[in-house]
């Protein structure tokens, strides 16, 4: 007994524990775009102990990862944000399974993985059609842009950079667009197409002094002079260089190899040699790479160039032509490309599976269709069948009514039959002349339609003034001349209310009345209604005799 309480208390303070560390997490999301350090703070608050459930730990194991990503704290180990990435892949939405792997490959390029970083940045990628949230596209996509930036792929580059701007752009935030506007035209520019680098990176300039965002200026103004300096547009690029030392001091400006490298050429252009050295030194000093060599390297062939010692520059040229082609031989075969391909070709094997399974439920789910079509219109053919069988057996009934009613008829006085048989003979005809056609077309659905047109045909004759004339005789025969004396004590009556009073006198019903006198069953009830009450509120003698037969 005592260890079934334990147990339940046990469960109770964890399940309390779980609602308190989930108000925590919610806390630290809310702080997480505006104070990262805060979001921080609280995260670290959380006991480990207080991580038990499954999907408490996933999404700790994300906030915490994104919070660290936010306050630039690089951590190499992936422990916590591949158990999130892992529990969101088979539990969680589109949204958190992109935003797991993006903080896997954030984590992944820290540790400067930048295989693995690639690949999980593509897995993230898959799901953006799905994500709503335009800043985590919009990062996502500036990543794989930085990736392959960094292996010199300009034009992915390019195109990823791009898609981050225009996400920005949805998303209204305006410095992530300028920054990504700039990276646009500083690529373009390493592509070689100048006037549309030149052209991009003013409209950032434009944009960032729009927004009092001039931290991205110096930025602006380093891949416009090399724009400007690559495209032989040597004085304009050197008026650049003069306004940028006047707004900036050397320390800001210089610490930018290309800078040096570019001032170097633009001032040798413009016979300013000693200046040209000392930036052709500075920038000797900031080379910390092989890369960087061979940018000076070039730098060094265009100062050259422009001093005229053309047979040095032509050593210096092919110095660097070297180093370049090493370089290139090492991207070509490096890794990151290797392991796209690899991606690629999984993913299409992967694709191609899925279009299998889907066709073979897509067919699967049509023979279930067949069948079910099938099976509804027998169902549907023999629910008419029966209805037709069963219509037969009503119409037989009927048949049997009117042979009975023929024989009560009989058995009335002579002068009733001499009177009325011309009425009601004639209107068992038109019922057994329907029988009959029935009988005919009722295997016939298509010719049914001739029912109708001789259905018309007879009521058209009924409705016609010979018949109604010799249907007023035979009624006033009947009835003491009753029509006679409606029409000599209510002499106002009009046409249709005088022929209204021949059918009720007849024993017409409603509907065949509705027939004959071409109009709906509402009307005909109203014009009943009016013509009892003008009788009712009379003072004619033979009021009961015309309210009896009315």
């Amino acid at each position: 007994m005592r260890g079934w309480i334990a147990i339940f208390v046990l469960c109770t303070l964890c399940g309390c524990q779980a609602l308190h560390v989930n108000d925590i997490l919610t806390e630290a999301e809310r702080q997480l775009s505006d104070a990262p350090d805060s979001a921080l703070v609280t995260l670290q608050s959380v006991k480990r102990h207080a991580l038990l459930r499954p999907k408490v730990r996933a999404r700790y194991g994300l906030l915490y990862t994104a919070a660290l990503d936010k306050n630039f704290v690089d951590v190499a180990s992936d422990s916590l944000i591949r158990y999130s990435a892992s529990y969101y892949d088979a539990h969680g939405t589109a949204e958190e399974r992109m935003r797991s792997y993006y903080y896997l490959g954030r984590t992944c390029e820290n540790a400067k993985n930048y295989q693995q970083a690639l690949l999980y940045y593509l897995d993230a990628a898959q799901y953006t059609e799905s994500v709503e949230d335009n800043y985590l596209k919009g990062l996502l996509y500036s990543r794989l842009g930085q990736m392959y930036e960094k292996y010199y792929n300009y034009e992915k580059a390019y195109k990823y950079a791009e898609q981050s701007y225009h996400f920005y752009k949805e998303a209204k935030l305006l410095k992530h667009q300028i920054y990504q506007l700039y990276k646009a035209g500083e690529l373009l520019g390493c592509m070689e197409r100048h006037s549309e680098s030149i052209e991009t990176l003013r409209r950032t300039i434009y944009l960032a002094d729009s927004c009092n965002y001039t931290q991205i200026n110096l930025l602006c103004y380093k891949s416009l002079l090399q724009a400007y300096e690559k495209s032989n547009n040597f004085i304009v690029g050197y008026n650049l260089l003069i306004k940028m030392e006047n707004e900036f001091s050397d320390n800001a400006i210089y610490k930018f190899l290309s800078i040096c490298g570019t001032g170097a050429h633009l001032y040798a252009q413009v016979g300013n040699k000693k200046r040209a050295e000392n930036l052709l030194e500075q920038g000797w000093k900031l080379a910390k790479n092989r890369v960087d060599s061979v940018y000076m390297r070039y730098y060094h062939t265009r100062y050259l160039q422009a001093n005229r010692k053309y047979i040095e520059s032509y050593k210096m040229y092919s110095k660097a032509l070297f180093s370049h082609n090493a370089i290139l031989f090492d991207n070509i075969n490096n890794p990151v490309s290797a392991a796209e391909s690899k991606y690629f070709k999984q993913k299409a094997i992967q694709y191609e599976l899925r279009a299998k399974q889907q066709r073979g439920r897509y067919i699967l789910m049509c023979v279930l269709i067949v069948l079910s079509v099938l099976s509804v219109s027998l169902y549907v053919y023999i629910k008419k069948r029966r209805e037709i069988a069963h219509k037969n057996e009503l119409i037989k009934q009927y048949l049997l009514s009117v042979q009975s009613l023929h024989s009560e008829l009989a058995e009335r006085d002579e002068k009733l039959k001499e009177v009325s048989s011309e009425i009601f003979g004639e209107a068992f005809k038109v019922i057994n002349e329907l029988c009959c056609t029935y009988f005919e077309y009722s295997d016939n659905p298509k010719q049914q339609s001739a029912i109708l047109n001789h259905v018309k045909r007879i009521i058209g004759n009924i409705s016609s003034k010979s018949y109604l004339v010799q249907l007023e005789e035979q009624i006033n025969g009947c009835y003491d001349n009753i029509l006679e004396k409606l029409k000599s004590e209510f002499p106002t009556l009009s046409e249709n209310e005088y022929m209204l009073s021949c059918y009720l006198c007849a024993g017409f019903t409603t509907q065949a009345i509705c027939m004959f006198l071409n109009c709906n069953s509402s009307a005909v009830y109203n014009r009943i209604s009016r013509l009892r009450k003008k009788i009712k509120d009379s003072t004619s003698e033979n009021k009961e005799l015309f309210l009896k037969y009315l």
